[in-house]
């Protein structure tokens, strides 16, 4: 039970939906953005929920390589 606690107790869930995808294939302005909102119980961040933000993908990609080789704990998904 101990262990099943403190998992709950460090949760970090980033939800990302709505892709929207801005330019056109012929210019070299084309990227894709998307919503993001974070939850967490994680005592490092000052905000428990955060405010949606729309991010580019890159954005998230950077977060996700961070947060992979920060911590052993962290699962993303593929």
């Amino acid at each position: 039970i101990e262990e099943m606690y403190s998992i709950l107790q460090s949760f970090l869930e980033i939800v990302v939906r709505n892709l929207q995808t801005h330019g056109t294939q012929h210019t070299l302005a084309l990227f894709v953005n998307s919503l993001m909102y974070n939850q967490t119980k994680i005592h490092a961040f000052k905000l428990r929920h955060s405010v949606t933000t729309r991010r580019c993908y890159s954005d998230f990609e950077a977060l996700r390589g961070i947060l992979e080789h920060r911590s052993t704990h962290v699962n993303t998904p593929p």
